[in-house]
């Protein structure tokens, strides 16, 4: 049985305050509390927009990560409130957990890799100016390494695989 102009049209906009509830995270029997409708309605409209979602999946990623960034802007503004209203540093932590997520998605915080680094020849870093025996090289963690790229041109590398040879950021042979 077709639905009215108007039927369609009501159904339209559930469908999206559906949508915005599941943003939040609600579950669906709060939401078909909130919307004023059966339990069955929902299950039938999360079908709905799930199977919208996988058609268009491949062909709209860029609209995921929009839709994905739209829901991280609203926990992150939500967070601030919270935090502000009770400095809690939890609250704190999680605005951090959502920057870090942001900029993952963004392909911010993206793998960096040196000039002559291999998999089999991993670069290991110190501050210029600290002879290789001031340090552990082999003791850096990844998040020291992740650390050491920003260092920029002050950083040095040992590539262990090159018989200890020293490179700078450019690859190019230095004091060891």
């Amino acid at each position: 049985m077709a639905q009215s102009a108007e039927q369609q049209e009501a159904t339209r906009e559930r469908r999206v305050l559906v949508h915005q509830l599941l943003l939040r995270k609600h579950p669906k029997g709060d939401i078909a509390r909130l919307v004023g409708v059966s339990a069955q309605t929902i299950t039938k409209d999360v079908h709905w927009l799930e199977s919208g979602w996988k058609k268009n999946l491949h062909d709209d990623l860029e609209k995921i990560k929009l839709l994905e960034l739209a829901t991280l802007e609203e926990a992150e503004n939500q967070a601030w409130t919270r935090y502000r209203a009770t400095l809690s540093v939890n609250w704190m932590s999680m605005i951090l957990r959502i920057q870090q997520r942001r900029a993952k998605l963004l392909g911010l915080d993206a793998e960096r890799v040196l000039p002559g680094e291999t998999p089999d020849s991993p670069m290991y870093f110190a501050p210029a100016g600290l002879g290789w025996g001031d340090i552990d090289l082999s003791e850096l963690t990844p998040e020291l390494e992740e650390e050491a790229l920003l260092w920029g041109a002050k950083v040095k590398a040992l590539r262990p695989g090159v018989m200890g040879e020293a490179v700078d950021v450019a690859g190019q042979a230095g004091e060891s």
